[in-house]
């Protein structure tokens, strides 16, 4: 079990559960389900849940969308099941995202999202699991920043992660923190924004951390100016 998270100094931001669930999004509760079955494919999975959440600026917006995804292979299934649930509300507000605040993010599967899902794990069929059941249980998306082609980009997220054979480091056992070879592109259209060094963490937390320090010192300066005005 563990959380990982990916940042770009452009501001992108990627955040990756691995047989750990999101806080505070619980998973559906539906009982309507839509199933298609595939063909199994050559991946062999190295864990039983992931969750992928993605908030990367592009132009004036910022693209966001939360999926993710269990795997049972404990059932006698011939090939590969997928299960999308179908919910007839959009979800609940969920504070705890990456998305910035003037985002509305719902936690809970939107009809319209749906459709990407299914084409995802199609894109990677190959590569999934060669067997098993794999059921979406959680969504969280915004009002102005998701889209189809993000879900769809977040399912193949989650099959590459899946069947990745290393888990990423963290920060605490590496100087540099970065995806290992084998899993260094959790999807090839992702991650490529999300590998970042510790160092270059490291600077721009210190230069944030020199401009308050010196805005501190203006806002000190200014008040004691004032108060020798108002003597």
């Amino acid at each position: 079990m563990s959380c990982h998270t990916f940042e770009k100094t452009s501001g992108a931001c990627l955040r990756l559960w691995l047989d750990e669930a999101p806080p505070s999004i619980e998973p559906t509760r539906c009982h309507l389900w839509e199933s298609r079955a595939f063909a199994g494919g050559e991946g062999i999975p190295h864990r039983k849940s992931v969750a992928v959440e993605i908030a990367r600026p592009v132009g004036g917006m910022t693209v966001y969308g939360l999926l993710s995804a269990s795997l049972d292979q404990s059932a006698n299934a011939q090939g590969l099941r997928v299960d999308v649930p179908i919910e007839p509300f959009n979800g609940e507000s969920w504070p705890l995202s990456l998305a910035p605040s003037y985002h509305k993010v719902l936690a809970g599967f939107a009809a319209e999202y749906l459709p990407a899902l299914f084409r995802g794990v199609e894109d990677l069929r190959e590569s999934a699991p060669s067997f098993g059941i794999l059921s979406f249980d959680r969504m969280a998306h915004s009002d102005i920043g998701s889209s189809i082609d993000g879900f769809r980009e977040l399912t193949r997220a989650i099959l590459r992660a899946l069947t990745m054979t290393q888990v990423p480091e963290t920060p605490k056992r590496r100087s540099h923190f970065w995806l290992p070879k084998e899993c260094r592109y959790v999807s090839a259209s992702i991650a490529t924004h999300f590998r970042i060094s510790l160092s270059q963490a490291a600077a721009r937390s210190l230069r944030h951390a020199l401009m308050r320090r010196r805005a501190d010192q203006i806002k000190c300066r200014f008040r004691a100016v004032d108060d020798k005005l108002h003597r």
